[in-house]
């Protein structure tokens, strides 16, 4: 293939979903809290965080198979654009101010091939502000430092390939819970906090063989109590000792991730018609359950992707 040939297929492998802006933008918020940033610099941490550096260069020709190149620029590009874009997100919704004039980025990847060496532009006609800032609302907002806090619970579920449908489930709690609409939080956190055990019992009941329980997950066939119950005895079996360890959870804490399940699950009962949850779900508790939620998506989904790896 040419460079051109190449780069074509680059472009074509290039992917921003909703589920790599939401992290993006919670990345952005949890690592954008100086007085200033460097966008640039928080563009660049972004693919460090992903896995998705900048590639030195992309080489092919003389038996070496462009095929390994071109995935890694495509998702070294992918990372930059969700990051660029989730800086414009934030601007646009008023958490950070640009500091300083819009300055063009233009992500550039060299290339060497038999008897040829360059490099490519791509979009030339992005741009971004230098630096940027929080926000005076967000940064002398006592409310504010409560509330933005838990779109971290993004980072793991991200880390932990997480099915999509959680990644906007977890978005949609947060975006309900900034507009002090509390009830709409918890029952979308109940959504999330089912959809990874889900994952957990499935990605465990692969591990022992125990189909019957991840066919009944798959198919919709165990309630949220006995899913949550199951999960934790599973873990719990001898025969997963070295999954315990390189997840680093212990069934004592995954039992803490069960009690917050609960707690969460009595609080999204609210939606039915005369329930009255023990407490209320005004602000502050709605804004604990978001806040452990970080901690208790995080063993989660490193319980799920032990169970995948060990």
């Amino acid at each position: 293939m040419n460079p051109d040939q190449v780069k074509e297929q680059i472009d074509k492998r290039i992917v921003v979903t909703h589920h790599t802006l939401a992290t993006a933008v919670a990345f952005m918020e949890a690592n954008g809290r100086g007085s200033t940033s460097e966008s640039q610099k928080l563009v660049n941490s972004f693919c460090a965080e992903m896995g998705s550096k900048e590639p030195p260069e992309v080489r092919w020709g003389s038996g070496i198979d462009p095929e390994a190149a071109i995935e890694a620029a495509a998702s070294y590009l992918s990372a930059w654009l969700s990051a660029v874009e989730a800086i414009w997100a934030l601007l646009n919704q008023g958490y950070f101010l640009p500091v300083s004039d819009c300055a063009s980025v233009i992500p550039h990847l060299r290339y060497r091939t038999d008897g040829q060496s360059g490099g490519w532009n791509f979009w030339s006609d992005l741009r971004i502000p230098s630096q940027v800032c929080l926000a005076p609302s967000v940064r002398y907002n006592g409310q504010s430092r409560i509330f933005m806090r838990p779109n971290d619970i993004i980072l793991p579920i991200a880390r932990g390939k997480a099915d999509p449908e959680i990644i906007e489930a977890v978005q949609d709690a947060l975006d309900c819970f900034q507009k002090h609409l509390f009830r709409p939080t918890v029952v979308m956190l109940g959504k999330a906090a089912e959809g990874a055990w889900a994952e957990v019992g499935i990605s465990l009941s692969n591990k022992l063989r125990e189909s019957k329980m991840g066919d009944q997950i798959k198919q919709g066939d165990i309630k949220f109590v006995t899913l949550v119950k199951n999960a934790s005895n599973l873990y719990s079996r001898k025969e997963l000792e070295e999954l315990r360890k390189g997840a680093g959870v212990s069934p004592e804490q995954l039992a803490e991730s069960a009690q917050w399940t609960s707690l969460v699950r009595e609080a999204r009962n609210a939606i039915h018609f005369g329930y009255k949850p023990t407490v209320p779900n005004t602000y502050e508790k709605v804004a604990l359950l978001l806040l452990d939620g970080v901690t208790q998506f995080d063993r989660l989904y490193r319980i799920k992707v032990a169970g995948m790896t060990s």
